[in-house]
């Protein structure tokens, strides 16, 4: 929800003073700390998945050389 609200601020302040991406930095959110546990867990679990595609689900670039 957060996100949503942030990209239409954005997309406001943009007109008036170009580019602007604002986020939310969940990892600074202490209460979301075991969400974000599971998710490595889960992740790191799925055999079937590259290190890219892994990478791509945790929020990092791919390092392309898989």
């Amino acid at each position: 929800m957060a996100t949503r609200i942030l990209n239409g601020l954005g997309e406001m302040l943009s007109d008036w003073v170009g580019p602007v991406k604002l986020a939310v930095d969940t990892d600074q959110l202490s209460e979301l700390a075991e969400d974000r546990s599971r998710l490595w867990e889960q992740v790191g679990a799925a055999a079937f998945l590259s290190d890219d595609e892994k990478r791509e689900m945790l929020g990092f670039a791919p390092r392309g050389d898989a």
